[in-house]
């Protein structure tokens, strides 16, 4: 067995709980990587930039959010709707959840609004690097890596929004 991660999401709680009690297996990100990648570029963007957070996560020892975007690698690579994470569902300091409220809101309309079209892979990496910024957050919100997701997210965000 392995260790929960120390902050994140209900939603990762949920899926360890429903694991264990169905006898599920985690969703592995190799395994998913190695699925044929979609042909629609927003699908096979998000596909891609999904499985590079998982193994990511992976890395860092989280593999709840492994299984999470492996999991939402794997919807993507099959054409099926992939949202961006809820900041209800994640462990966030108080002092975040308003800015990231409304990033998600801004994204969520820029990707509504057709954008993606224009931009596949400022949209896919947007919303990839949003939920990269609230796992990062709910573990430090002070870390590297946290920083790095939030202006890569803010930078296809407003590519995104200008056009």
């Amino acid at each position: 067995m392995f260790a929960m991660p120390h902050a994140g999401s209900s939603l990762v709680l949920v899926l360890a709980v429903v694991f264990s009690m169905t006898g599920c297996v985690l969703v592995d990100a190799e395994r998913v990587a190695a699925t044929r990648s979609p042909e629609e570029p927003f699908a096979r963007d998000l596909f891609l930039g999904y499985v590079n957070l998982a193994r990511r996560r992976s890395e860092q020892g989280h593999p709840l959010e492994e299984s999470l975007f492996a999991y939402k690698a794997d919807a993507a690579a099959h054409g099926d709707v992939v949202a961006p994470e809820k900041v209800s569902d994640w462990s966030i300091p108080e002092g975040d959840v308003d800015r990231l409220q409304v990033a998600r809101e801004r994204l969520i309309i820029s990707l509504i609004e057709s954008r993606r079209a224009a931009v596949p892979s400022r949209g896919a990496e947007a919303q990839v690097m949003f939920d990269c910024w609230l796992t990062e957050i709910s573990d430090d919100r002070e870390s590297h890596e946290a920083k790095d997701c939030r202006d890569r997210f803010w930078r296809a965000l407003g590519s995104l929004e200008g056009h």
